[in-house]
């Protein structure tokens, strides 16, 4: 209510060039407390199809993006990471939506939503409203295409509840392969995506080839846990609320 006095739980920022807090937890004078709680979202009933909605779990997040932030880097990668400024070069800040395998480091908090839709099936994210389409073939494509996406082009095959995707065709990104690391057109990704654990959880195996940045190739694995349908929400990105933690001295 308008004038109530809230208690506020933030992780603040460390720099010393920022003064703004991402908020964690309110409690109101009621001793109500609010906070985002994903854990509570998690179905316990085992799921028999990849098709459906799902949260990465945090250890598969911290592991994968540890492995990631480790790649051998060809000297053109060493350098950009160098010069990054994620204050003043974050394309979030304009709402551009990140790319795989950077969009998958807030998946334990924006949703998944994997869909079937005839020949075609679609890899959905709450995270700035992503939403890949591939396109099922018998074989998976190993040429590139004349055209260039942001998101890339994806064939795929799907075949006894397993999604392999192929994707390449994307468009040079300042920050494609993770914080700092640009992205080629050269750029390519294999994922796979199964159940495992009986159907409690779903697997993704993820393999990335840039060698214009890259020296080695990259692979590394995500498990999410499952979730309803209903609490995939839109996320409506708007630039001056996107950009406002650059304004913050």
């Amino acid at each position: 209510m308008p004038g109530e006095s809230i208690f506020v739980r933030v992780h603040p920022e460390r720099s010393n060039r920022r003064n703004y807090a991402m908020l964690v937890a309110l409690q109101k004078e009621n001793g109500l407390v609010l906070s985002q709680n994903p854990s509570s979202l998690i179905e316990q009933q085992p799921r028999e199809s990849i098709f459906g909605t799902w949260r990465a779990t945090q250890e598969s997040i911290d592991r994968f993006f540890q492995s990631l932030s480790s790649m051998n880097l060809t000297q053109a990668g060493q350098d950009a990471l160098v010069v990054f400024d994620w204050q003043t070069q974050s394309p979030a800040a304009e709402c551009i939506a990140y790319t795989i395998p950077r969009s998958y480091v807030a998946s334990n908090l924006f949703l998944t939503r994997i869909v079937g839709e005839g020949s075609l099936v679609s890899i959905e994210s709450e995270y700035f409203d992503v939403k890949r389409t591939v396109n099922i073939t018998n074989a998976l494509n190993t040429l590139s295409n004349d055209d260039f996406l942001h998101q890339g082009i994806s064939t795929g095959t799907f075949s006894d509840n397993e999604l392999i995707v192929r994707t390449v065709s994307f468009l040079p990104n300042i920050i494609g392969n993770g914080n700092g690391i640009p992205s080629s057109n050269e750029k390519v990704t294999l994922e796979r995506y199964y159940l495992s654990d009986n159907g409690s959880r779903l697997r993704l195996d993820f393999s990335l080839e840039d060698p214009a940045y890259i020296e080695t190739s990259f692979a590394g694995y995500l498990e999410f846990e499952p979730v309803a349908d209903e609490n995939f929400y839109a996320y409506q990105c708007d630039i001056q609320t996107s950009s406002e933690f650059m304004t913050y001295e």
